[in-house]
């Protein structure tokens, strides 16, 4: 149960905290019946300490603000199986009470929900309809912030994805999936352009041996931007109206569709040591007033690895792809480098370490991120756990007229209490 620190990357530590422990009580061995209502309730509280709460830049003659915070956040997930159906639901909120900036205590970091139903229609054949909703109420962990006032950096968001899914099973080596999202990213700051994503994806898998599958893939996406689509908007401000005209078009030189056709390998080399690989290549699709958005190809690459010995595990991975910069008219080149590393010391301790790099480039210039982490759980109990983590980020960019740097430091306290038998809330139906 890894619930301290999954992935260090920058603004995602306290999100990808919960969801991990969330997805591990959930997965807790219980007994399997034909039909089942299982509830997995989840509470967890950490103490963090900031020492730059705005992400000041070094180079700015503004005085850095440290401050500490407490969140608890409550998370509850239903689940119903049977022979051919699965549907979950299920939702988490995180409110957070700062010590010096009080003024903005209480207010929710983040709520999330998610819903899942999916039905075997015959034997070999599966259709899965999906949501997956956040409200991210607090951006002071987002990458450039530079204001030393505190309100200024409360830019409240709203991610939406929607995903309508087909998998069709041939026979015990071959098969094919298919997949279509609908992704909304919208901003309340009114500077912030909204992003709507249309992305279909097809993938075949054969299998050529019990440890070799070759895949063959697909991709189409089409990124929209514009100032306000305001498909949720209206939950924070009573004003809003969504866009009339439903956004599949092109409208702008900043709008950019792309292919990535590519072929991949999932390899199983040993029973401890796993590898897989997606390549393909990032293809201008479109043309908008007569020429393409991307004048050049593009690599596409997802590559990961993991290796388990007796008391360790060890992933690595390596994402580069193309996508939309968050609320900002343009496409943005993203690498991701990262590496975990878990040293299960007994049954109730372990410890982690974590590195992260992230190169987001942009025609003007290229933003970095360094980021490592190290954290220590203990487990009292199979439904309680404390622990303890640090994180540390550096970020630099030159895409303004002077290169800046920001360096920020974390420190977490946690506490995390689950039911102590999953089973002790299933309803056998």
């Amino acid at each position: 149960m890894r619930w301290m620190i999954d992935r260090a990357g920058p603004g995602t530590l306290r999100v990808l905290m919960l969801t991990a422990a969330l997805l591990v009580v959930a997965l807790r061995p219980s007994v399997a019946h034909a039909t089942k209502l299982t509830i997995y309730p989840l509470l967890a509280t950490w103490y963090e300490y900031n020492d730059n709460l705005l992400a000041t830049a070094e180079e700015s003659d503004e005085e850095k603000l440290a401050d500490s915070s407490i969140t608890v956040q409550p998370a509850l997930r239903v689940r119903y199986e049977s022979v051919r159906t699965e549907a979950e639901i299920g939702g988490q909120a995180a409110f957070q009470w700062f010590f010096n900036e009080q003024s903005e205590n209480g207010l929710p970091d983040l709520v999330e929900g998610h819903a899942l139903y999916g039905v075997w229609l015959t034997p070999s054949t599966r259709i899965e309809a999906s949501d997956d909703l956040g409200f991210f109420f607090d951006s002071r962990d987002t990458i450039g912030t530079q204001s030393q006032e505190l309100l200024q950096v409360q830019t409240a968001s709203i991610t939406n994805t929607i995903g309508l899914g087909l998998t069709h099973i041939f026979d015990l080596r071959n098969q094919v999936a298919g997949k279509y999202e609908f992704v909304t990213n919208e901003y309340e700051d009114e500077d912030l352009a909204d992003v709507v994503t249309h992305r279909p994806t097809i993938e075949y898998e054969h299998r050529v041996s019990p440890v070799h599958t070759i895949v063959v893939f697909g991709r189409f996406t089409r990124n929209i931007f514009d100032p306000e689509f305001d498909f949720l908007r209206r939950i924070w401000d009573s004003d809003a109206r969504m866009d009339e005209e439903f956004p599949t078009e092109l409208r702008t030189d900043n709008d950019f569709d792309t292919y990535v056709p590519g072929v991949g390998l999932d390899y199983r080399m040993t029973a401890t040591l796993s590898f897989s690989v997606r390549s393909g290549m990032i293809v201008p699709a479109r043309l908008v007033d007569n020429s393409y958005q991307l004048d050049e190809l593009e690599w596409y690459q997802v590559v990961s690895a993991e290796k388990n010995w007796q008391m360790v595990r060890l992933g690595v991975g390596y994402e580069r792809d193309l996508e939309p910069a968050s609320g900002i008219n343009t496409a943005v080149l993203s690498q991701n480098y990262n590496a975990d590393l878990t040293e299960v010391w007994t049954r109730k301790f372990e410890t982690s370490q974590n590195a992260y790099f992230n190169r987001a480039t942009q025609l003007d210039g290229d933003f970095d991120t360094y980021a490592g982490a190290v954290a220590a759980n203990y487990y009292i109990a199979p439904w309680i756990g404390i622990g303890a983590g640090y994180q540390h980020i550096r970020q630099y960019s030159d895409l303004g007229a002077d290169d800046t740097e920001t360096i920020t430091n974390r420190a977490l306290f946690t506490l995390e209490i689950s039911t102590p038998q999953a089973d002790s809330l299933s309803l056998d139906l």
